[in-house]
């Protein structure tokens, strides 16, 4: 195979101090290089392909006079601007240095560009490789890096973080900011050298990166945080080299060894937040097979599935990376990728994203909730950390459950739906928000019932009373029709304990 570039060379990036990465990183936030500011151009043409999209979004671009639409073209949007324009948007001493070491290039034209590519993850500059180099390319943000971070991102201040594959550092540079401590490890020298190199443009020095695969540099250490999103797209023969990419012929390999070591690495009550995706062939859905992969008796695992990729697009969109800098070369990596895929039997790819919790004190269980398309973005930690305490208490024993106080969470929207077929039977249904992922549930009456009595009541308790004096039955016998519903409205979110159903903590 021919037509691919070699990754840009870094060696000039050890020349550049500390103070000096600093420096542009305060001179972009001067100018305004925010994520607000791009928004409305990266709005443009969302619905395009990537390869389309980028040229829409530098036409855009190339009519904003400022100095944050000049840095944004040389360093986001794969532009050229001229020298001066450089100078005069990096400042002069700022952009001779980055010259000299390699971060920019200038052209016979004179007109300088930038080999790297810059991301921005809430406030965090992050220097990257174009992944469609293949090799060593170090991963900035990805497709699902910030919807990671969002779910990860802790809700109050942690100790000690991890994050394991860390590519050019943007989730444990983003955990830096509520926590005390993060470890960053990667198998890819190139991938540290940047992140090093991003910890340092943003004024970050409580990120430690470390050389090696997976725990291997923690060895004995324990965490209260984990985060992951390991290789785990399948390789099949004959594709190039891509460390960041590739979890094993399957693709679920690599993943696989990962979360058989994770709760070793955990703290007794810390969480692990990991993104995977898996070979649907047929084998089962994760969950039923993940708390003995895992290994771990004290671990609460909550499981959001997102809606699968079939085997055609997943084949065409990687295949179409590994061509981009490639002549002719498509249709050929397309066919090897869907052939390998086919030989194996997977036809859909399977996207999770994984909760696991230690907790000694709480009871064990294993669940999953399948996460709507347009709801995809929404994880936060703190709606991890309403759908783990609803979890918890559905598997509580009946006198703790029965002492508990349970609303419908705030934002919750109950309707009647009524159809022309049968005007007098409307559908109950119940739309949750975000930290339920918007999903709709329908009720019955009598559990519309069951759900007011409880949302009307000081505790669960009060509620069976009632409905037992409704009824006509002994309170001991409305329990026992009363718990069972009440467990699954907590499950589906339709209830929740009136201590995780306060105000959201700041997120990402």
């Amino acid at each position: 195979m021919t037509g691919f570039m070699s990754l840009p060379d870094i060696t000039g990036f050890a020349a550049v101090e500390a103070e000096e990465w600093r420096a542009l990183g305060l001179r972009l936030a001067e100018i305004g290089l925010t994520s607000e500011y791009l928004r409305p151009i990266t709005q443009l043409g969302a619905n395009l392909p990537s390869e389309l999209r980028l040229a829409v979004e530098r036409w855009h671009l190339r009519r904003v006079s400022d100095a944050a639409a000049r840095a944004a073209r040389l360093l986001m949007f794969e532009d050229s601007i001229s020298a001066r324009a450089a100078c005069d948007t990096l400042g002069q001493t700022v952009a001779e240095r980055l010259l000299r070491a390699g971060l920019l290039v200038s052209g016979p034209d004179g007109a300088v560009r930038s080999p790297f590519h810059l991301c921005i993850a809430g406030r965090i500059y992050v220097f990257c490789d174009d992944l469609a180099h293949g090799g060593d390319a170090a991963m900035g943000t990805g497709e699902t890096t910030l919807d990671l971070c969002r779910a990860a991102y802790p809700s109050t201040p942690v100790s000690r973080a991890l994050e394991i594959g860390c590519g050019a550092g943007t989730i444990a540079l983003v955990l830096s900011q509520k926590s005390e401590r993060v470890v960053a490890t990667d198998i890819n020298p190139r991938a540290l050298a940047l992140g090093r190199i991003n910890a340092a443009m943003n004024g970050i020095g409580n990120v430690e990166f470390r050389a090696g695969d997976a725990f291997n540099p923690v060895e004995n250490d324990r965490f209260d945080l984990i985060v992951s999103q390991p290789p785990f797209v399948a390789r099949p023969r004959g594709a190039r080299a891509a460390t960041y990419l590739y979890g094993g012929e399957r693709g679920d390999e690599l993943p696989r060894q990962l979360l058989a070591k994770i709760c070793s690495h955990l703290a007794p009550s810390g969480r692990a937040v990991l993104f995977i995706q898996w070979p649907g062939d047929g084998a089962g859905a994760p969950e039923g097979w993940l708390r003995d992969a895992i290994g771990c008796a004290d671990a609460r695992i909550l499981v959001l599935r997102y809606p699968a990729m079939d085997a055609d697009y997943h084949c065409a969109m990687y295949a179409a990376a590994e061509a981009a800098r490639g002549s002719g070369i498509l249709d050929e990596r397309v066919a090897v990728w869907r052939d390998h895929l086919e030989s194996l039997g997977i036809r859909k790819l399977e996207s999770t994203l994984i909760a696991i919790q230690r907790d000694p004190e709480d009871p064990v269980w294993t669940a999953a909730m399948d996460v709507p398309q347009e709801a995809a973005d929404q994880a936060t930690s703190a709606s991890l950390d309403q759908l783990i305490a609803n979890h918890n208490l559905a598997n509580m024993d009946a006198d703790t459950l029965l002492g508990a106080t349970l609303r419908p969470p705030q934002g919750t929207i109950f309707t009647k739906e009524y159809t022309l077929d049968d005007p007098r039977a409307p559908a109950i249904r119940v739309r949750l928000p975000e930290a339920f992922y918007g999903q709709s549930v329908e009720l019955s009456e009598g559990s519309l019932l069951l759900i007011s009595l409880v949302a009307e009541a000081e505790t669960v308790a009060s509620a069976v009373a009632q409905f037992a004096a409704r009824q006509g039955i002994a309170p001991a016998q409305a329990a026992e029709k009363m718990l069972p519903a009440i467990r699954q409205a907590l499950k589906l979110g339709v209830l929740s304990s009136m201590s995780s159903n306060g105000p959201k903590p700041d997120t990402l």
